[in-house]
C-alpha cells in the first residue's frame, strides 16, 4: 500500500457480512505490509477479533486494552456491547479503577 498510517472511520457500518469480510482482509494485509491501521467502529465483536489492541474513548479519557477479556472485567460485563454501554456511562457507576 505504501503507507505507513491508515485511519478508517466505520469502515464497515452498513455492509454486508461478504463485504466486511474483504475490508478486514484488506486491513489485515496492510498491517503484514507493515503499516499501522487506526480503526474507529462501535462494532465491538469485530473490533476484538481483529485488532491486536484497541482503546476505548469515553468521557474525554482514553483507555487501552489489550484483550477482550480484559475489556469485559474492567467494565463488569458479560458481552463486548455490554462493556461498551458500561463505559458510556459515568465511569463511577460501574466502578472505575
Amino acid at each position: 500500500m505504501g503507507s505507513d498510517l491508515i485511519i478508517l472511520d466505520e469502515p464497515t457500518a452498513g455492509l454486508d457480512p461478504e463485504f466486511r469480510h474483504f475490508i478486514w482482509l484488506g486491513i489485515k494485509h496492510a498491517c503484514n505490509e507493515g503499516a499501522s491501521v487506526l480503526v474507529s467502529s462501535h462494532y465491538t465483536q469485530e473490533i476484538a477479533a481483529h485488532c491486536d489492541r484497541f482503546y476505548m474513548l469515553a468521557h474525554r479519557q482514553l483507555e487501552a486494552f489489550h484483550s477482550s477479556d480484559q475489556f469485559l472485567t474492567r467494565y463488569r460485563a458479560g458481552s463486548l456491547d455490554e462493556a461498551f454501554i458500561n463505559a458510556s456511562m459515568l465511569l463511577d457507576e460501574v466502578g472505575a479503577a
